[in-house]
């Protein structure tokens, strides 16, 4: 195979009904879109943490300015606070869901890239120079794990945690609403 035909991955099909362009293309197509759901997850990450930051601070506020607010300020204050904590579970959803799609990126563009090492060697009967996995597919990897956690609550109940701090908000304005 020479140099012009290698491309991200540098390696040949495995498949037999695939060839080398359309196995690579496919893998290099994998890889954009894990670096796309990288960046929409980041995005999203930060949208759950602010949020949630605020709703938290105006309950604090709420909590303790209760007598001296106006009862406009605090329809204004539940007004905005429910929106945030709806469109906070609407940001909770989406990050949830494009964790899942990028685990299942993740899992193949792996498996490609382990078995690419295991044919090189078998090929190169183990006398090859270990050139390892490509660099670029490797740093695609890692910032995508990186990014499927969320802030302060990393794992997979991390979404579900936020979402019960803000359903537990959201409960809370109701109380002040139906209260005052």
């Amino acid at each position: 195979m020479n140099k012009a035909s290698q491309s991200f991955i540098g390696r040949s099909s495995r498949g037999t009904y695939l060839n080398d362009a359309s196995t690579e293309k496919l893998l290099e197509y994998s890889l954009v879109r894990l670096q796309r759901t990288t960046k929409w997850l980041r995005l999203s990450r930060i949208f759950v943490a602010v949020f949630t930051a605020i709703n938290i601070f105006v309950v604090l506020f709420m909590f303790g300015l209760r007598e001296n607010l106006l009862a406009d300020n605090v329809k204004l204050g539940n007004n905005f606070v429910g929106f945030a904590v709806l469109m906070n579970l609407v940001v909770i959803v989406v990050f949830e869901n494009l964790r899942k799609g990028g685990d299942a990126l993740f899992e193949k563009i792996s498996d490609e890239l382990h078995w690419y090492l295991g044919y090189r060697k078998q090929k190169d009967n183990g006398t090859a120079a270990n050139d390892g996995q490509p660099l670029d597919a490797r740093l695609v990897l890692r910032a995508f794990a990186r990014a499927a956690d969320l802030p302060l609550i990393p794992g997979k109940f991390g979404p579900a945690i936020y979402a019960g701090v803000n359903v537990v908000i959201a409960l809370l304005f109701l109380y002040f609403r139906f209260k005052s």
